[in-house]
């Protein structure tokens, strides 16, 4: 959409009761250039809230106070640059003012603690049908792939709960994914010379899986090529769940065409990327995503991820950078984080592979919102927290100082 001068934003902002979120947002005319935030640390009991906080200008301290029955401490409180509208912006850089003898051993162990929320993760893979259910459908095939023996098993897929069908599908997507294998194929000629016809070898798989289980494990240990007819009939096993189900079924989340399981084939194509990795994200700050979170146009497409990374050094220094990416997934967002925060790395810094990385549970950045940090449980004191992960005075169990 076309940029709103300062007068017409605050007048449509006023006009649908938003113009408290759009001071806290601290967007007047479109355009943020410098971020303010807050590092407070909140404990409950055992559990500990270690956050960077987004505040409307210098000195705020929104959205910080003792929990009911808890406490809080202010660890720093600084300004941040919003360097362009694209890609993630970091909301803290620093150097612990602490160095270890195993720098890295002290990244594994703070990383190791952190409590992502379930909420904070994308959706995990969805799961297979129990092993002996799925064979005692494909059983009513009767290792059969004609008309009569499809028309019995679809039967027994109608029957079935919408969830439990996606299920049967997935297991049958991940059955013919074991089983391509350069040997599980229908080509012609010999040798080097022999050329394997793909649709013809997806074909062999589905009739593997369709003479039932035993056949089908068979294949996995010993695969061999298809002789003769092989290939003609299996294409009648593909759609069969979804002829079943009467909602439209997801897309299945691994290829079965033949040549893309990398097991097997050293030259499997990789897997397409996601698009939103391809370019930089729009910013946390952009102008595009700020107007959707004020409600003042559609819902951005990208959720708010926060993310803490960790580079070592061999003299044992440790850099603690943390910020905030708009981004379609989680995964996304990890693929993009990496790489910007490797591009900013010194010649001598090494970045741990484990960066924290997830959404926070709201729906964009406002004033006292989450732009970064971490949740753990400990029996630790404040005084011990902060001296064991912020300032690294308190080392864990076996870690000492460079020097000792």
């Amino acid at each position: 959409m076309s940029r709103l001068t300062p007068d017409q934003l605050t007048e449509r902002a006023d006009a649908i009761g938003r113009l408290g979120a759009l001071e806290a947002h601290g967007f007047f005319g479109g355009h943020t250039s410098e971020g303010h935030a807050v590092r407070v640390v909140f404990r409950k009991g055992r559990r500990f809230d270690d956050l960077v906080l987004f505040q409307r200008d210098e000195g705020g301290l929104s959205g910080v106070g003792a929990p009911p029955g808890g406490e809080f401490r202010v660890l720093d409180a600084w300004n941040f640059l919003i360097p362009s509208e694209w890609g993630p912006v970091v909301v803290q850089d620093r150097i612990l003012p602490t160095a270890f003898a195993d720098p890295v051993a002290w990244v594994r162990s703070v990383t190791g603690s952190v409590e992502i929320p379930e909420w904070g993760v994308d959706k995990p893979s969805r799961s297979l049908m129990e092993d002996d259910r799925f064979w005692s459908l494909i059983d009513l095939l009767g290792g059969s792939l004609e008309d009569e023996a499809i028309a019995e098993l679809s039967d027994a897929l109608e029957a079935l709960e919408y969830p439990d069908i996606v299920r049967f599908r997935d297991t049958l997507v991940a059955r013919l994914r074991e089983l391509d294998h350069p040997l599980n194929t229908v080509g012609s000629g010999d040798g080097d010379e022999r050329v394997i016809s793909a649709d013809a070898s997806l074909y062999y798989r589905c009739e593997i899986v369709a003479a039932g289980r035993d056949v089908f494990r068979d294949h996995l240990e010993h695969p061999r090529p298809g002789e003769g007819l092989a290939g003609t009939d299996g294409e009648a096993l593909l759609g069969i769940a979804e002829d079943a189900s009467v909602s439209r079924m997801p897309a299945p989340e691994v290829s079965i065409e033949t040549g893309t399981n990398p097991q097997h084939w050293p030259d499997a194509p990789e897997p397409p990327r996601d698009p939103s990795t391809t370019i930089p994200s729009p910013g946390p700050f952009s102008y595009d995503i700020q107007i959707s979170r004020l409600r003042l146009a559609p819902p951005s497409l990208r959720a708010h991820i926060v993310w803490t990374a960790y580079a070592t050094t061999a003299e044992g220094t440790v850099r603690e950078i943390m910020g905030c990416v708009a981004q379609g997934t989680v995964a996304a967002a990890r693929e993009e984080v990496i790489a910007y925060v490797r591009s900013i790395l010194r010649a001598d810094e090494v970045l741990y592979p484990d960066v924290v990385v997830y959404r926070p549970g709201i729906d964009g950045v406002a004033n006292g919102n989450q732009l970064s940090g971490v949740t753990r449980r400990s029996r630790l004191s404040m005084d011990e927290y902060v001296q064991r992960y912020y300032t690294g005075e308190l080392l864990p169990p076996g870690l000492q100082k460079a020097g000792e």
